[in-house]
């Protein structure tokens, strides 16, 4: 993510001179104006609550990179299942709340560029407050981790994770900025 205009040239600059390329992948859900949502750890409230019948808290695993590739899509389906699978492995922080079946309904990450994202809920279960437990259980893992703070960038149309962020003590930042690829030479084959 890229937020000052003059340093996206100097960004695609860097790759460039390392070689391979920078894109952003066609019918992906990348977003070039975005709200930053801060967290500070000290204003995050408690939050009490109560899981659903059947339902478990727990983490996503590199198990579930192929419904996670699924649930949110970011571009090539085949880079994204490795992605998912390392970055699930590396054990980032995240929090999912899964079904009597193991199915994860909701979830949310600690993404490896420090911000907060992923986020899901399956579509049957939204506007149930079940997003608002994991984003939760997130920054309560950051804070036992010693972070004393944290972001997540949201997309302007997404009002649910915009209040489920307000409701947690996040202030907001309206802001401009570039997501886009780079893809090592030997990055694809």
């Amino acid at each position: 993510m890229v937020n000052e205009s003059g340093d996206v040239k100097v960004v695609r600059e860097k790759c460039a001179q390392q070689g391979g390329t920078t894109a952003i992948t066609p019918g992906s859900n990348y977003y070039d104006h975005g709200i930053i949502a801060h967290f500070d750890m000290k204003n995050v409230p408690k939050l009490e609550y109560k899981l659903p019948e059947g339902f478990t808290l727990g983490t996503l695993t590199a198990k579930h990179a192929e419904q996670v590739t699924k649930d949110k899509f970011y571009g090539d389906p085949q880079t994204n299942i490795k992605f998912f699978r390392y970055f699930l492995d590396a054990g980032f922080p995240n929090a999912a709340l899964f079904n009597a079946d193991g199915r994860p309904i909701a979830y949310h990450c600690q993404r490896p560029e420090n911000s907060l994202g992923i986020g899901f809920v399956a579509e049957e279960f939204r506007s149930k407050g079940l997003f608002k437990i994991v984003v939760y259980e997130v920054l309560q893992k950051l804070k036992a981790n010693g972070e004393t703070e944290a972001y997540s960038d949201i997309a302007p149309g997404n009002i649910p994770s915009i209040k489920t962020c307000e409701r947690l003590g996040a202030t907001f930042y309206d802001q401009q900025f570039e997501w886009f690829e780079y893809v090592p030479k030997n990055g694809r084959k």
